[in-house]
């Protein structure tokens, strides 16, 4: 409520001054357009005879006004109000003649004259062709001041709409708070609820983990066995977890899983499931790993055919995410279908299955055969992971 109000007396202050400066600059408007008829009737041709322009200035002005010419250097040569023009006193310096100089216009609100001791708003206007400054002023008297002051019609609008506004914010805020009041009363309530629901889910929990403890186990057996893994029948070399996030690109390059470094993961750990390779672990902390997919990989994987280990060639990721490569050999026997292995060459062990082979073209400039790979783990399904230790 306290911002709003000083939102509304901001806006109300911040409209006075803007309607007053539009004031202030329509009146000058209308001095400058004096100066311009001026300059236009009876100054074009460069010539300043003192009659002639007091009998313009007597016949055109309006009431009260003074009109003076002033030199670039400041001195007067011409006065509607005095003809002494040997006693004035330099007028560069005056605030008007001084902006009129540098921008071509100028004016000043309610200055006092040094020269006929009263106040006055003035407009000067440099006309570069004659170098003279054309000012004219008219007696900063009530009816100028009135002329200037903001319309006082806003002020009481603007004042009736805030207290408007005010009185229905109020009523607003009052019945939004009598309904917080009766949502905190039935509070007591709910939060019983949610404790006996935040138990069962417990149960549940505990019921779901034991259940998955057996399942663990199959799943481990069955990734072995996908991965001709040769160890014992113990699982101490290999731990399974789940996928808790993927990122949302087109190609799934990285996601987490719910292992950390107390289970023995660490940066380089190698990532598989029963399909085939799927990647290596990027970095881990306490109860996550970010595993970084063979999709995403800088490094190229050496690879060779399944039936044939001296078959051997690298593959790498293309920009359109996919997985392509070459055959060491160009002369190399390889065709789409073929099942491609790691070779036990870098940082994959030997025998995990990577992908098939879906084309083969050969590459006459670079005396190559490449070929593009489909690979054997479809990551946009990707649920549960092994990681080698």
């Amino acid at each position: 409520m306290a911002v709003f109000l000083l939102f509304a007396a901001g806006f109300i202050v911040f409209q006075q001054i803007r309607e007053r400066q539009y004031k202030v600059e329509l009146f000058n408007t209308r001095l400058q357009d004096f100066n311009r008829m001026l300059y236009v009737d009876e100054l074009e041709n460069g010539q300043i005879q003192d009659s002639t322009l007091q009998a313009y200035v007597n016949r055109r002005s309006f009431k009260g006004m003074r009109v003076t010419l002033i030199k670039p250097d400041g001195r007067v040569v011409f006065d509607s109000k005095r003809k002494d023009y040997a006693k004035f006193t330099n007028h560069k310096s005056r605030p008007e003649v001084r902006q009129a100089l540098s921008t071509g216009l100028g004016y000043s609100v309610d200055r006092n004259s040094t020269t006929t001791s009263g106040s006055y708003f003035y407009s000067a206007t440099y006309i570069p062709k004659i170098h003279l400054v054309v000012r004219s002023a008219i007696p900063y008297d009530n009816d100028v001041v009135r002329q200037l002051t903001a319309d006082s019609h806003f002020l009481w609008f603007a004042l009736f709409a805030v207290i408007l506004l005010t009185w229905v914010l109020y009523r607003f805020i009052h019945r939004l708070g009598q309904n917080i009041s009766g949502v905190f009363s039935a509070g007591s309530l709910r939060e019983k609820n949610e404790e006996l629901s935040r138990r069962n889910r417990e149960l549940q929990e505990e019921n779901r983990k034991l259940r998955l403890r057996e399942d663990d186990t199959q799943d481990l057996e069955a990734l072995k066995k996908a991965l001709r893994y040769k160890g014992g029948s113990d699982t101490e070399q290999l731990i399974s977890g789940d996928v808790t996030a993927m990122n949302d690109s087109r190609w799934i390059r990285t996601f987490t899983i719910n292992l950390g470094k107390e289970d023995g993961v660490k940066t380089g750990s190698v990532v598989v499931n029963g399909d085939g390779l799927v990647g290596t672990v990027k970095s881990a902390g306490r109860g996550w790993a970010k595993v970084s997919t063979i999709l995403d990989s800088s490094r190229g994987i050496s690879f060779c055919l399944e039936d044939s280990r001296k078959t051997m060639g690298i593959l790498h990721v293309s920009t359109d995410g996919e997985l392509e490569g070459y055959m060491l050999d160009e002369s190399a026997k390889v065709r789409a279908g073929d099942t491609l292995v790691t070779s036990g060459m870098g940082v994959y062990p030997e025998r995990i299955t990577v992908g098939k082979v879906k084309k083969v073209t050969n590459d006459e400039e670079e005396k190559l055969k490449r070929i593009t790979v489909e690979t054997a783990v479809q990551f946009d399904g990707l649920r549960k992971v092994a990681v080698l230790l």
